[in-house]
């Protein structure tokens, strides 16, 4: 089992996979449900024997994390009952719970229930279940109390589940906004920006909702990076579209990644930015594995001022990797090739420390000028300005002689350098944190 299906597995299940207590009669029916991947081990009868819980109202489903529960149809109240533990219990395996424990824990539920708290019914649910269990609440007309809040604190807690909620149930739920809390998003809004409309961005992947349908959007790229790669193997997307201020169902900061929510159907979609996935690599890979190690061997020859393990040798292998996958499906030119490759090894070559230091360029473009016999100058350039704003290099470009003679080719692969580098940030940690997709050229 992959990492994205045990996510599936324990997170995504809904309620349409429920098995009830009362539908195993038999120890066929037993089994048959067990290899479906739901751990039953009891009959109906055999529950009955055991446990003072209608069984109508004990639910299996095929995730291992969240296999049984106690859900009441009628009234909604829902509360962990994890049945494996109190057999385990008999059993004489000590596992901390007791069932006299679950009857108090569902007896209170049934209280919070009764007085309109759904919270704790909601929580219990994996995200997949529970804007289902919104759609009950709205379909069974049940008087919630606050529900457009509650709507919203459960989303914020949740990771899945806007494609488990059909359009009717979440427009009773915005239509129960009030006054007061749609003043409160306009004023939000308002602070945002100026103007009337908001870029937005979605990432996904083909495990993600379709955008078309997706409710959920936000204001920064990077997050929307963040969504596209997090899970799957295959090629994914970043959409960037625009939404009127009117249209925005709410903004959400509190999980930092400056979410709007939308009614996908009012998204202009602008432009669908496709990314790689991990079988491109193994097309690529093949290609440019001869330069690489040519190239790999030379680095480790070199002389570095410092052993780092953020800008050592390991750091320039693999700019050395990222500059020959762009070029490669830039189609730039073996001469170009050479030039990004060189430029990989040495440019970080003299670098005294991990932090800010603009110097180090300068000192690994003399090195490199040093070490060869017929040095060349976009190398230097490279060298030099790739630890400088984008501006001082261009100004360089224009500037020199040798730069500006083909100045074309010394801004591309000044760009691609730069980029190949950046790229390279995501050694460092949190990907939305360190790699701006804005910065990118």
């Amino acid at each position: 089992m992959t990492l994205d299906e045990l996510l599936l597995n324990v997170k995504a299940v809904s309620l349409d996979s429920i098995v009830c207590q009362t539908a195993i009669k038999t120890e066929e029916d037993k089994k048959e449900y067990q290899g479906q991947g739901y751990q039953i081990q009891l009959t109906e009868d055999e529950f009955k024997a055991k446990f003072e819980v209608d069984p109508q109202h004990i639910f299996y489903t095929p995730s291992f994390s969240f296999n049984s529960f106690y859900f009441n149809q009628d009234t909604l109240a829902v509360c962990p009952f994890h049945l494996e533990f109190f057999l385990a219990k008999e059993q004489g395996m000590e596992m901390g719970m007791t069932a006299q424990g679950a009857y108090k824990a569902i007896e209170e539920r049934e209280k919070e229930i009764a007085e309109g708290n759904y919270m704790g019914s909601i929580l219990t649910l994996p995200d997949g279940m529970r804007l289902e269990y919104f759609k009950l609440l709205v379909e069974q007309g049940k008087d919630v109390p606050d529900l457009y809040n509650l709507f919203i604190d459960f989303y914020m807690q949740s990771d899945y589940g806007f494609s488990n909620i059909d359009k009717g149930a979440l427009d009773a739920i915005i239509k129960s906004k009030t006054p007061n809390e749609k003043r409160s998003t306009t004023m939000k809004l308002k602070k945002l920006a100026d103007g009337d409309t908001l870029t937005v961005y979605r990432g996904g992947n083909s495990a993600s909702t379709p955008y078309e349908d997706a409710y959920s959007w936000t204001l920064d790229i990077n997050t929307a990076n963040f969504f596209a790669i997090r899970r799957g193997s295959g090629p994914a997307y970043i959409v960037k579209g625009e939404v009127s201020k009117k249209d925005v169902i709410e903004y959400i900061s509190d999980r930092n990644e400056q979410e709007i929510l939308v009614d996908p159907s009012k998204v202009n979609i602008v432009d669908v930015l496709n990314l790689k996935g991990l079988d491109f690599l193994k097309e690529v890979l093949p290609k440019i594995a001869p330069m690489y190690h040519k190239y790999k061997e030379t680095l480790e020859d070199l002389e570095f001022h410092q052993e780092s393990s953020i800008h050592g040798v390991e750091h320039s292998a693999r700019v050395l990797l990222m500059c020959l996958i762009i070029a490669e499906e830039l189609n730039l030119s073996m001469g170009d090739r050479r030039i990004l490759a060189t430029a990989a090894i040495y440019h970080d070559t003299k670098r005294t420390h991990d932090w800010v230091e603009p110097a180090h360029g300068r000192a690994s473009k003399d090195y490199y000028h040093s070490d060869v016999t017929n040095p060349d100058p976009l190398v230097e350039f490279l060298c030099e300005y790739h630890c400088l704003p984008d501006e001082e290099g261009y100004q360089e470009i224009r500037n020199n002689r040798k730069l500006n003679k083909n100045k074309d080719k010394s801004t591309r692969l000044f760009k691609v350098f730069k980029d190949a580098d950046g790229l390279e940030r995501v050694r460092l940690g949190d990907i939305r944190r360190e790699m701006d997709m804005n910065q990118y050229r």
